[in-house]
């Protein structure tokens, strides 16, 4: 599917999506849509996976944040849903 396509029919309709399968670049992309439509960048869990390999790798998404900086006020959700991710 054409990623521009796919990403109106996630906003339309996230529901109907669980997993989503795309390179690394349209990947990228449509987890910041689809995070930002759940709340925030910081409250869902990513994982780049390799069939090849068999290889993955967790990913906290989050932007930098720099009005929160020092204050001891970020949230880690991200961060413990992604490690999940990999442990099941």
């Amino acid at each position: 599917m054409i990623v521009d396509a796919f990403a109106a029919l996630v906003v339309r309709k996230p529901e109907n999506y669980d997993v989503v399968v795309a390179t690394n670049l349209y990947g990228d992309i449509l987890y910041d849509l689809a995070s930002e439509l759940s709340g925030s960048l910081g409250l869902a869990g990513s994982v780049n996976a390799n069939t090849e390999t068999g290889l993955c790798c967790a990913q906290a998404q989050h932007g930098s944040a720099p009005d929160i900086a020092g204050r001891n006020a970020a949230t880690r959700t991200s961060s413990i849903l992604s490690a999940a991710m990999v442990l099941t």
